[in-house]
């Protein structure tokens, strides 16, 4: 019985732990495809909505997240090769973290559908900060494939006995070379924890510049923190590229300046992606916008330039367009908004115009061709009634 007890150990041992791991990114799914079902389909009763709200709710959402870390710290314990962690990474979330994320119009649809809109920007709001924190773990930099956050959780959980002893003895000495001149040992700051700082960040609002501002402004406290709270240690031995030279920062707050910079240059590219976007809704819904100076529009002309001027030129002759102030429209501001409407460019407008002037044959071919373009409309409707 002993025996056999012991070979059912060794199989099992023989898996690695990463239940926790799976189970967080399915519960991470099932409440994307919550979120989406009830946005999209609208027909849920009112038994199902209450059961959604208990199994999907933000205490739930940091739990299972917290139990994730502490199983990926055992594996840590267990297996001892970063690499080895980071495919463990790649193979519990590959297939969720390269997920696009919710559209830029995903809170306007929120807002015309009416349906429980508080719950849903809540749940959508969870989902995007633990998403978040899963990228900040899985993806690594321009120059490193590992994550600055791995790292940091790599070397933590294998930090021996010895070394947290050597680090309690040198917190409890009197007097240190790497203390000198500081009485009291400063209180953690938890604004400076930047999983923490995530979570606040996605509290205080959802729009991305704020968040940039947001990011900024704690960035700027931490330094006056630094040099407020931690002394420089120039006799310090650095063990990773990532540390500190003060003395406090490295042991309380580890790569945090580092995460920080990763986290904005993702938020800046989000905004730049925001801006085309609105960039490109607004041409939906204005035909002319300005852009660093440059004049953008969803129309363009296929006519010739002169033929624009002989269009506008009888409009404004003929008193057909106002100004809404009631001031006077010039032939010279309608032309150039015409110029804007379309996107033409017509160098010289009063010598085309005294070019058109002066056609001896037909002073009018474009307008003449409007109204027989007119003419042939006006018959084909004829015809189409007639034959009905």
């Amino acid at each position: 019985m002993f025996v056999k007890l012991v070979e059912l150990l060794t199989k099992f041992q023989m898996f690695m732990k990463k239940e926790k791991a799976l189970f967080f990114k399915n519960y991470m799914l099932t409440a994307r495809e919550t979120f989406y079902g009830m946005l999209r389909e609208k027909v849920w009763g009112v038994s199902e909505i209450n059961e959604e709200r208990v199994e999907i709710n933000e205490e739930d959402f940091q739990r299972y997240y917290e139990e994730f870390i502490q199983e990926l710290k055992e594996n840590i314990i267990e297996y001892r090769d970063i690499q080895f962690i980071d495919d463990y990474l790649v193979v519990c979330f590959a297939d969720f973290i390269k997920w696009d994320g919710f559209s830029a119009s995903t809170n306007k649809d929120l807002i015309n559908s009416n349906f429980e809109v508080k719950f849903l920007k809540n749940l959508k709001h969870n989902i995007e900060t633990y998403w978040n924190l899963l990228k900040n773990l899985y993806y690594g930099t321009a120059n490193d494939s590992l994550s600055l956050k791995l790292r940091q959780i790599f070397e933590d959980a294998l930090k021996t006995p010895e070394q947290i002893s050597i680090e309690k003895a040198l917190e409890n000495e009197d007097d240190p070379q790497y203390y000198k001149g500081i009485k009291d040992r400063p209180a953690f700051d938890e604004r400076f924890d930047f999983d923490k700082m995530m979570i606040e960040c996605s509290a205080v609002t959802t729009d991305t510049l704020s968040k940039i501002n947001f990011m900024h402004d704690r960035i700027f406290d931490f330094k006056q923190w630094q040099l407020r709270f931690d002394v420089e240690d120039s006799f310090k031995f650095k063990l990773t590229k990532y540390e500190s030279d003060y003395v406090y920062t490295t042991e309380y707050y580890p790569q945090f300046e580092e995460l920080c910079k990763l986290e904005l240059q993702r938020l800046d590219k989000k905004l730049e992606l925001e801006k085309k976007a609105l960039t490109h809704k607004a041409l939906e819904n204005n035909p002319i916008i300005i852009e660093n100076g440059e004049t953008k529009s969803i129309y363009s002309w296929k006519s010739t330039g002169t033929d624009l001027l002989e269009l506008v030129s009888a409009l404004h002759k003929n008193d057909s367009i106002q100004r809404k102030d009631g001031k006077t429209l010039t032939r010279k501001e309608l032309t150039e908004y015409f110029q804007h409407l379309f996107g033409v460019v017509i160098k010289d407008v009063e010598g085309s115009l005294t070019k058109a002037t002066n056609r001896k044959l037909n002073m009018t071919p474009f307008l003449d061709s409007l109204k027989t373009a007119f003419e042939n409309y006006a018959e084909e409707k004829i015809e189409k009634q007639a034959r009905r």
